[in-house]
C-alpha cells in the first residue's frame, strides 16, 4: 500500500491443480492440507482492509484432474494446443470442475477486479468453452476484467518476461518476474 498498489492478484490454482481455497470440488486442495485454512479468504481480507483492490490467478490448465489429458513423452515436442484428441466422456467433466471452481471463486468472496487466467495454450478457444466461460464470469461480476490468456476474450493483453518496445494496441500489462524464473 505505501507504495501505491492499487490491486494484488493471488494465485488461486496454478497448473498442478492444487486449489487455495475451501472448494467442495476436489480434495487436492488446502482444506485438506495440515495447515487446513482458506487462504483465498484471508487474502481477500487482508487486502480489502487496505484498500487494495482483490485479483484471482486462475490456471485454466489442471495436471493434477483426473479427466484432464496429461502431456506423455510421446507427445514431445510438445506443440500447442495439443492435437490428440480428447477423451468425449472425460473432458466435459473437466471443463464442468473447472467452471464451478471459477464460479466459486466470483460468488464466494465478493467484489473481484481481476481473473488472471493462465496454462490456455494447452487447449483450443472452443475446448475451453471461453466465450461461454467469458459470458458466466460476467453475469458473477460485471465489473471485473479479465486478462487475454482466455483466449479471444480478454479485456486487455499481458506480454510475458518483456516489455514490448512498441506498446499493444489497446489496454495491457507486463508480466514481468524481477528475476529470469518463476520459481522462488
Amino acid at each position: 500500500k505505501a507504495c501505491g498498489m492499487q490491486y494484488a492478484v493471488l494465485t488461486t490454482k496454478h497448473h498442478d491443480g492444487y486449489v487455495m481455497w475451501d472448494t467442495k470440488t476436489t480434495d487436492f486442495s488446502i482444506m485438506h492440507s495440515a495447515y487446513g485454512r482458506d487462504i483465498v479468504r484471508q487474502y481477500v481480507d487482508a487486502f480489502r482492509a487496505e484498500g487494495i483492490r482483490v485479483g484471482f490467478y486462475f490456471s485454466l490448465a489442471d495436471w493434477h484432474h483426473p479427466d484432464y489429458p496429461p502431456f506423455r513423452q510421446e507427445d514431445a515436442p510438445y506443440r500447442f494446443p495439443v492435437s490428440r484428441p480428447l477423451d468425449p466422456e472425460r473432458w466435459p467433466r473437466f471443463v464442468e470442475t473447472m467452471f464451478a471452481q471459477v464460479r466459486e471463486l466470483l460468488t464466494n468472496y465478493g467484489e473481484i477486479a481481476v481473473i488472471w487466467f493462465d496454462g490456455q495454450w494447452e487447449r483450443t478457444i472452443d475446448q475451453w468453452r471461453a466465450k461461454e466461460l467469458r459470458e458466466m464470469i460476467k453475469q458473477l461480476q460485471p465489473e471485473i476484467m479479465i486478462n487475454d490468456r482466455l483466449p479471444a476474450n480478454g479485456d486487455y493483453t499481458t506480454p510475458e518476461q518483456f516489455v514490448p518496445a512498441q506498446p499493444p494496441a489497446g489496454p495491457w500489462e507486463t508480466c514481468l518476474t524481477m528475476n529470469e524464473s518463476w520459481a522462488y
